[in-house]
């Protein structure tokens, strides 16, 4: 199987993939950039919001967007740090935690049945290969945006009389 196979086959499934039946059953009424904050803030007590910021590649205006709407749905809690009140930080409310928990047994349960006809080799191959797959997303795919600007750094200014 080609690559542009495997993608012609991850785009004619991809409603099953990105939108499974139990999924849809959740609240899912979310952007993506709310939901990745949730689950960003799942795994910590408190964020700042520099930080979620750095997580989500916004700009702070953007995050404090989001973190407005996610309080407003009451799924977070917005304070200030104890150690610089100049500084703010986002938790999960109770019932961010119960939504994210919600969430990740749906999504554990689902991977549990997609992945159900594996044997027990084929799945300590897979998670290997997505544990590769996840280190690669690490790096920093080549053409970034900051080799597109060491670039255009190089290129010379001519003026024009």
């Amino acid at each position: 199987m080609t690559i542009n196979s495997f993608v012609d086959i991850f785009f004619e499934r991809s409603n099953k993939i990105f939108f499974p039946a139990d999924l849809l059953k959740l609240d899912l009424d979310f952007s993506k950039t709310e939901l990745f904050s949730l689950i960003h803030l799942a795994g910590r007590e408190k964020v700042t919001m520099s930080e979620l910021v750095e997580y989500i590649n916004t700009p702070m205006s953007t995050a404090t967007g989001i973190i407005d709407r996610l309080e407003k749905k009451g799924f977070v809690l917005r304070g200030r740090s104890d150690k610089d009140r100049r500084i703010v930080v986002v938790g999960l409310s109770e019932k961010g935690r119960e939504f994210y928990n919600e969430l990740r047994r749906t999504f554990t349960s689902y991977l549990e049945y997609v992945l159900s006809d594996l044997s027990a080799e084929e799945m300590a191959f897979l998670v290997r290969i997505a544990i590769k797959m996840m280190n690669k997303l690490e790096e920093e795919p080549p053409n970034s945006a900051e080799e597109a600007k060491a670039k255009t750094a190089k290129l010379k200014n001519i003026s024009i009389e």
